[in-house]
This record gives structure tokens, C-alpha cells and sequence, in this order.
């Protein structure tokens, strides 16, 4: 019984931390991506164009 306690809570973990990762990860390509389709505009405004 006790070994069952111990895998659910090990699974529990990976598995919490497997969606923060996730969450990190799309939050980081989403502020990427932004970055991306701002620096045209930047460098309009800028007359770097």
C-alpha cells in the first residue's frame, strides 16, 4: 500500500511539473513571437526602413 502512496505521488509531481514546463514554454514562444512582430513596427517608427 505504501508503494502505491509513493508512485502516486511521484507521478503527481512529473506530472505537475511536465505543465509547468509546458506553461513556461508557451508563454516564452508567445513573448517571442510578439518580440518578433514588433521589431518591423520599431523600426518604422525608428525611419530605420
Amino acid at each position: 500500500m505504501k508503494n502505491i502512496r509513493v508512485i502516486t505521488r511521484f507521478l503527481s509531481i512529473l506530472a505537475i511539473s511536465c505543465l509547468l514546463s509546458l506553461t513556461v514554454l508557451s508563454v516564452s514562444a508567445l513573448w517571442i513571437q510578439h518580440t518578433v512582430d514588433a521589431v518591423p513596427a520599431v523600426r518604422q517608427t525608428l525611419g530605420l526602413d
